[in-house]
Parts: structure tokens; sequence; C-alpha cells
């Protein structure tokens, strides 16, 4: 890339999300749209990620210079809607319940800040198949995690390769796993 390797300067991910109601898609799908989006820009020089929308209200909000109920004079039924504009947050507060939501997204991006630790190296990764992304990482402490994904409606096999050992998992349909060595 021309960031990392002419101008040596690291890459943040700092902008990804998914509209609630635009997108039309499932809370299940963005958390897998999220996993890939990380896979691939750590695979590829990002030292970091900064979710600002790690928390959002139940609508996706707030929303800048208007309100998520109450958009008043406005001539565009899409305006009007809560839903319209927001975004699918790993965590959604629902304040006429008091409550936190946790959702798919959540879970699936624990997979990279848990096990993968402040100050870790990327390690190479090869995959032979377009709906399995993988990362891996040597943490400080010697420890690897493996991070996979599978996006196909059916199960796949996976086989993982070390220092010349190896080993084969399956992953579910849609599903993410983490691996530690």
């Amino acid at each position: 890339s021309l960031v990392h390797d002419v101008l040596n300067k690291p890459t943040i991910l700092t902008e990804f999300c998914c509209g609630m109601s635009s997108s039309g898609a499932s809370f299940d799908s963005i958390a897998e749209k999220y996993a890939i989006e990380i896979c691939e820009d750590l695979n590829n020089y990002c030292i970091g990620i900064c979710d600002w929308n790690l928390l959002l209200n139940k609508f996706g909000g707030p929303f800048h210079n208007r309100t998520a109920a109450s958009t008043v004079g406005s001539a565009s039924k899409a305006s009007n809607d809560p839903m319209e504009g927001g975004c699918a947050a790993p965590i959604l507060y629902d304040e006429d319940n008091d409550k936190i939501i946790l959702t798919p997204a959540y879970y699936y991006m624990g997979h990279f800040s848990k096990y993968i630790k402040r100050g870790a190296k990327r390690l190479a990764t090869t995959k032979y198949y377009s709906k399995v992304y993988a990362t891996a990482f040597e943490n400080p402490d010697g420890s690897i995690a493996v991070v996979i994904v599978n996006t196909n409606d059916i199960d796949e096999k996976v086989a993982i390769r070390y220092r010349g050992k190896s080993t084969k998992i399956v992953l579910g349909p849609h599903s993410i796993a983490t691996i530690l060595i």
C-alpha cells in the first residue's frame, strides 16, 4: 500500500458501519461484514481499529442536526422514520427500557479484541476459498491467535498449519472462530 510502503505511515481503520434500515441486512449479516472488514484490513497493514459507533441508541443514533423520533417540517417520509440513517452498532441502548443490547457484531469484534493483544505481530496467512477469511497474530507472550470467518451457507473444513504441525477444524455456516496456539 502507498501509505504503508512509500509514506511509512501506520493505517488505522476508523470508518466502517452498516445502516440499520437502508441495507436490509440482519444483525447477523452485519456482524459478518464487520469481521470480514477487520480480517482484510489487519491483513493489509492496518495496525488498529476504532469504531466510532460502538454504542448508539436503539435507532442507531444520535443523529446530527435532527432527532430520531421527531423531524419537524420535513416533507420526506424517510426523514421522519426513526430507523432512517441509523447505524447498526455493536452495542445499542434502549432508553425506554434502560437496557443495553449486545448485537452479534459485539461478539464478533470480541474475537479480535479479546485474543489479539496490544503489541501482537501479524503472521502471514493463506486461504484457498473466497468465502473463508482469516487473520493470525503472535502475541507478546508467544501465544498465537487465529481468527477465521466462514461466510458460506455450508460447513467449511479449514486446515491450520504452523511450524510443521497441522490440524483441521470444521466451521459451521456463517460462523466465526478463534483458535489459540
